[in-house]
């Protein structure tokens, strides 16, 4: 696989800004025209429960009045433990005083 095309894909759904569930048609098309493995994803099930951290985090970790940008990451963890390894995906926020119009490094500085 050309992972050149995956990068293009990603770019121009970031560029265009459509909907979350429209990019993910876009994504399942080149997987399925690429013959690669098609996960079953509960859309809606996957909205209401990061809906449901957000809120869960807002509620406990209000956003200081300080804090002029937000962002959210996405990263892959591998944990072992007794020699079994187990990958997971977290999402994590975070903010920064700063806003992208001043600073082209604002998501480094994190508050």
């Amino acid at each position: 696989m050309e992972w050149e095309n995956v990068d293009k894909i990603l770019k121009q759904q970031i560029q265009l800004k459509p909907k979350l569930s429209n990019g993910l048609e876009q994504i399942n098309l080149f997987i399925k025209e690429n013959n690669l493995q098609v996960l079953d994803i509960d859309f809606e099930g996957l909205m209401n429960e990061f809906n449901e951290w957000f809120s869960d985090v807002l509620e406990s970790e209000p956003i200081p009045q300080n804090i002029n940008s937000i962002y959210f990451g996405i990263v892959s963890l591998t944990m072992e433990e007794d020699g079994i390894s187990e990958q997971n995906t977290a999402v994590y926020i975070s903010g920064s005083k700063s806003t992208p119009i001043q600073d082209t490094d604002w998501a480094c500085d994190t508050e």
